[in-house]
């Protein structure tokens, strides 16, 4: 039937030609004509465009193919050169294979779809002009093709340089006969179009070539691949894919795979057409992202190893461990610290500040599982409760956020003394990036612990952005916290002053409860400090940039109220603000060994000691549960050398007395482990009961708890206060 209609569309009338011989033959031809069109086996499309020094290699491959029921359609897409003389000889030769087409120029796309349209094979092919094929290609394929009837036929490549022929395979290796396993096979089909044969009845589906744009390889392939139920494999290297100046792929370089507009149409394609509603978009994406940036990661992670491995050399294994919030950079550090070393057993220490997303929870939990060797020890404060403290002190900002010193770095410094209780260093990798802040831009790879002094502290993604993190994470396939996928850019605290507005919107949403009882204490903060708008201060933000202790009753500890005696040379009188309690003394160990027996204990008299010489250095006078105090120096050494530095050493840890609510700073810059501080049960009225004790055989009086924050106290930078207004 399909055969007459052939010869019926020719408007051949049969009566006609009956007594005439001439007639009869010319109808014979014409109907042998429309028989191969009928049987043609493949339609082969080679579009053409300024390439005469190379489409004389190409059709002479497609002309002497051992299968010779193939039509080659040649479409000149307004060539300006002379390849249109060099198709016209080889029609002329071939008459009966070559069919010569010429249009105005309108792209590869165009050129291929004007093919697609006049071809008569059972299977299309498509072949740029400037490549060529093994001549044995076609036969091959189209018996793979009846084979098992297969939709598509995939073969290997050639990459052919002037010098050299490189294999390239396909990493499907086995034939498919499923939409499932063709769906899951996607990410391993090289995405072109000239190593296939597509039967032609799948363009009934009208996909055609998008015309105007780069890459119009892959966006066809993934438009016409639904439709496909079977693939078959040739595991031999059929196509030469020439590479030469000015083709795409070198022009482009490793932008090769940045198609990503095209994707943009595949989805809406998808959507109305109701195909691949679930998670395969995205995971081509992610796999589209990876292959355009595969030079990128393994330059940022060969370095990354390198640097692990080389600042590790001087550390045993059980003198270093990972610092892990949960968060994206610490996940990526854990990695590629556990693969550098080839370590699973790296000790984490995960310091849970009681303010994290709840998700970070449940990662944490994941990640345990994930790496069951890997020692995940966990540094909490359970003495300090985040929201009374922000009624006492005021909430942090981001010149202020004591939330870290006093939940994190306290409890992570006491974590670290007792599991590396006999080490006087410890390195620490951290996920640190310059590029998260302008503060962080400053830091350095490699440094000593500025809050935790035990510490030798590096980065080793230092100099990653956000894209060379997730990249990491989307290579490597690991589990990241769920908080990122809800739309937080950042996971740390879900309260911290440098969260952005964003951040604060996300947690109302997901976090309603707790959110709404914090806005409720800034609330009230901002009454407390005097602020004409209240609400308009915490919306704003104004919260975020306060300085100092302005407004707050605790904040009047951080004064000190002094003068020197007039009586006596070197000697200073102080009003305190609290009572003195043993607290006090224990303070002045680090200047030398107190001596409660030779003072007059009547006066409430106590001695402090040279370390070395025990002679008498300082004197203090003031009794238990009293206000008064008098602390004289009773000679001139390396450390009590002039006046200034005196009362500046003095009053540094006179303030800490009065100021101190148990932080754990001072705990953070010993590295000997002198000292040691505990929250005591609070009697009626009180708001801290601290007790901190200096052990003196660990001591060596370093001075750096005294000299390492501003004041003597890091409590004095929170609470210091200002004329005027914040």
């Amino acid at each position: 039937m399909k055969l007459t209609r052939r010869i019926k569309k020719k408007k051949i009338k049969h009566k006609k030609y009956k007594n005439d011989i001439k007639k009869r033959l010319r109808l014979l031809k014409i109907v042998l004509e429309v028989i191969r069109e009928v049987t043609m086996k493949i339609s082969v499309i080679v579009p053409v465009y300024n390439v005469e020094k190379y489409i004389d290699k190409c059709l002479d491959n497609l002309v002497n193919q051992t299968l010779k029921d193939i039509e080659i359609i040649v479409v000149n897409d307004g060539s300006p050169d002379n390849s249109q003389d060099i198709i016209n000889s080889y029609q002329k030769k071939y008459p009966r294979m070559i069919k010569s087409f010429i249009k105005p120029n309108g792209g590869l796309s165009d050129a291929r779809n004007y093919g697609i349209k006049k071809a008569q094979g059972e299977y299309i092919a498509f072949l740029d002009s400037d490549d060529y094929i093994e001549i044995d290609a076609y036969e091959k394929m189209y018996k793979k093709a009846k084979e098992k009837d297969f939709d598509i036929v995939v073969c290997n490549l050639y990459y052919v340089y002037n010098d050299k022929k490189i294999k390239a395979f396909s990493n499907v290796k086995k034939d498919i006969y499923d939409k499932k396993n063709i769906k899951k096979a996607m990410i391993d089909i090289y995405p072109v179009a000239w190593n296939k044969l597509y039967k032609r009845e799948l363009f009934k589906h009208k996909v055609f070539f998008k015309k105007g744009v780069w890459f119009e390889d892959v966006e066809f392939f993934y438009r016409i691949i639904p439709y496909i139920k079977s693939i078959g494999v040739v595991s031999e290297h059929f196509i030469n894919y020439v590479q030469r100046q000015g083709a795409i792929t070198k022009t482009f370089d490793n932008r090769l795979y940045h198609y990503i507009d095209n994707w943009n149409g595949i989805i809406e394609y998808y959507k109305k057409n109701k195909i691949y509603e679930d998670n395969f978009l995205k995971q081509k994406y992610i796999i589209n992202f990876i292959n355009a940036n595969r030079i990128r990661y393994n330059s940022i992670v060969t370095e990354a190893h390198e640097y692990i491995k080389k600042i590790s050399q001087k550390y045993d294994y059980d003198s270093m461990f990972v610092s892990f919030s949960g968060g994206k950079d610490s996940t990526v550090t854990s990695d590629l610290v556990i693969n550098a070393l080839n370590n699973e057993m790296i000790i984490h220490i995960y310091g849970d500040t009681t303010l994290e997303y709840p998700e970070t929870g449940v990662y944490l939990e994941e990640f345990r599982k994930i790496h069951p060797r890997t020692p995940m020890l966990i540094a909490k404060n359970k003495d300090q409760d985040f929201n009374e403290l922000c009624k006492v002190i005021g909430p942090p900002s981001r010149m202020m956020r004591w939330c870290c010193t006093i939940f994190k770095t306290g409890s992570i410094t006491r974590k670290i003394d007792s599991t590396f209780k006999n080490k006087i260093k410890v390195l620490t990798f951290q996920g640190l990036r310059r590029n998260e802040s302008i503060a962080r831009s400053k830091y350095d790879r490699e440094s000593n612990g500025a809050k935790i002094t035990k510490q030798q502290t590096v980065a080793p993604i230092i100099d990653w952005l956000d894209f060379d993190v997730w990249l990491y994470i989307l290579t490597r396939n690991i589990p990241f916290n769920n908080a990122y996928k809800k739309g937080f850019s950042r996971v740390g605290c879900w309260c911290c002053p440098n969260n952005s507005y964003w951040s604060e919107y996300l947690s109302n949403i997901y976090m309603n409860e707790q959110y709404t009882k914090f806005h409720n204490i800034l609330v009230d903060f901002a009454k407390q400090i005097g602020k004409p708008d209240p609400k308009e201060y915490v919306s704003s933000g104004g919260w975020k940039a306060r300085q100092g202790g302005n407004g707050l009753n605790y904040s009047n500890n951080a004064i000190l109220s002094f003068k020197p005696c007039v009586l006596e040379e070197n000697a200073y009188n102080f009003e305190l603000n609290k009572p003195i309690t043993e607290t006090l003394y224990e303070l002045f160990k680090p200047f030398g060994l107190l001596d409660f027996n030779i003072g007059n204990k009547r006066l409430g008299e106590v001695y402090v000691l040279g370390k070395k010489d025990k002679q008498p250095l300082l004197k203090l006078t003031g009794k238990i549960g009293q206000n008064l105090l008098k602390v004289s120096v009773l000679r001139e050494t390396a450390v009590f050398c002039n006046p200034k530095i005196n009362e500046m050493l003095i009053k540094n840890q006179i303030t800490k007395f009065q100021t101190c609510i148990g932080c754990m700073a001072c705990e953070s810059v010993c590295k000997y482990n002198a000292i040691n501080i505990r929250h005591n049960e609070m009697q009626k009225g009180e708001k801290f009961n601290i007790s901190y004790t200096i052990d003196e055989k660990k001591c060596v009086g370093c001075l750096e708890c005294v000299k390492h924050f501003s004041g003597g106290c890091y409590m004095k930078k929170v609470l210091r206060t200002k004329q005027g207004k914040e």
